[in-house]
């Protein structure tokens, strides 16, 4: 799998916005595009799910028996999708 950007949203403030397949160096904003989503840390998985769930006790994480399974499950989800 090649975690690298497939091409460029190029945005400049004088000639707007792009689309390119190399960085530019000289553009004031380089925003990576990928074919495939990156892995994703723990904790961006758990402020996904507090963006979801906003009411959930925030010692949801902190016990181990609690939201292992939703983790193991988002983490199951994003290897499947890489695999396509």
């Amino acid at each position: 799998m090649n975690n690298e950007p497939v091409a460029w949203m190029i945005i400049d403030v004088d000639n707007g916005k792009s689309l390119q397949f190399e960085e530019n160096k000289f553009s004031e904003i380089n925003i990576p595009l990928y074919t495939a989503p990156r892995e994703l840390s723990d904790e961006e998985i758990k402020e996904i799910w507090y963006d979801l769930y906003p009411l959930s006790s925030s010692s949801y994480w902190d016990d181990k028996r609690e939201g292992l399974a939703e983790l193991k499950f988002a983490k199951a989800i994003l290897r499947k999708a890489q695999e396509k």
